[in-house]
């Protein structure tokens, strides 16, 4: 099998308040979504805007720390890059739900979320409440 690199990076604002939640092993995990946009003409020249919702998750010391922060509030803007993982799970109907997530590596905090505007709502999507890191 070939090297290959598995690293995604993002600037964007939070939709909703970020979740802390621990693993049955009391590990902490700090998750999140993010609306990174995109913007460019279409054949007629009109302005189209795109959002992209990200889900992205922290794990350990780091994730109760930023919890306590205060720092991941709704519309607070972020920057991070992380590695792209897919996960499953099953839900208490018997379901198997797949997730696609970041696990961040690296944060910066860009901006409070005082003043800033999300156009679009978070789609209301069950990212599953058991975490397997």
């Amino acid at each position: 099998m070939s090297q290959g690199m598995n690293v995604c990076h993002f600037i964007g604002h939070l939709g909703k308040n970020s979740v802390l939640r621990h693993t049955q092993g009391g590990q902490a995990v700090l998750s999140f979504r993010v609306a990174c946009g995109d913007r460019y003409r279409n054949s007629e020249g009109e302005w189209v805007e795109h959002v992209e919702w990200v889900n992205a998750v922290i794990y350990g010391k780091r994730a109760e720390g930023l919890a306590s922060s205060e720092m991941l509030l709704k519309g607070a803007r972020v920057q991070f890059s992380g590695q792209l993982r897919q996960r499953t799970y099953d839900t208490q109907s018997g379901e198997t739900r797949y997730v696609t997530e970041i696990r961040v590596r690296d944060f910066i905090p860009l901006g409070s979320p005082q003043g800033t505007q999300i156009r679009d709502e978070v789609p209301e999507e069950d990212a599953g409440d058991d975490y397997e890191g």
